[in-house]
């Protein structure tokens, strides 16, 4: 028992120092990530269901991948208008069909656009960008804000509200490195549409939000 004691005394102080020397790489991260986003670009991806559409039609039903197409251009409409007031850094969008030029750095073939629709050149990006998505997140409960997962395309959120017995899929706007990996708490990376079961947010007051926990994330961290 007395050696079983000894043992523990001399692996606490270890553990200890090993969790704080952790937590001040995450902030070290998190601090370098906001001082280049600011300098940097904010590119927001955009999802055009061309695979979708096109199964459609390839089965003959027309009227069906219409009515997708057009529903996923009214969505994406709303989100570039969400980004009236978005002033952090630039913003720029590109459709998720040009997500793999981004993995493989092969920048000069992403196509991006202002929220006017015109084409941005490209190549003036560098590496110097991040990502932001909507939708939702894999297997982060939401009553643990520091477990994250750098899934580059997960597209399931199981959040439990605490005192609930239920799990619901929900939504948020979330960032991404220019490797399309998640980011990592102390980064503000997040803002969910129902920040509570009775309350939602639209597109623009998320946009509206996370401008402004990254405005004050940088003032925190210059």
């Amino acid at each position: 028992m007395k050696n079983i004691i000894i043992i523990l005394l001399l692996i606490l102080p270890f553990s200890f120092f090993s969790q704080n020397q952790k937590k001040q790489e995450a902030i070290e991260i998190a601090q370098n990530q906001i001082q280049q986003l600011k300098s940097g670009v904010l590119l927001v991806r955009l999802y055009n269901k061309k695979n979708v559409i096109a199964a459609l039609e390839t089965k003959g039903m027309a009227s069906r991948a219409n009515a997708v197409k057009d529903k996923q251009e009214s969505l994406n409409k709303e989100i570039i208008s969400s980004f009236i007031n978005f002033t952090f850094c630039e913003v720029y969008f590109f459709f998720s069909d040009n997500s793999s030029y981004i993995l493989s750095k092969e920048y000069s073939k992403v196509e991006l656009y202002t929220d006017s629709g015109i084409k941005k050149d490209a190549l003036s990006i560098g590496s110097n960008f991040y990502v932001a998505d909507f939708g939702v997140l894999k297997n982060e409960n939401a009553t643990s804000s520091d477990n994250d997962e750098s899934n580059k395309t997960g597209r399931t959120k199981v959040k439990k509200y605490r005192g609930g017995n239920s799990n619901t899929n929900k939504k948020c706007m979330f960032l991404r490195d220019s490797d399309l990996k998640q980011l990592k708490r102390p980064f503000p990376y997040t803002v969910w549409f129902h920040p509570t079961p009775i309350k939602k947010l639209s597109y623009r007051q998320v946009v509206e939000q996370m401008d402004n926990q990254l405005k004050e994330f940088y003032v925190k961290n210059k």
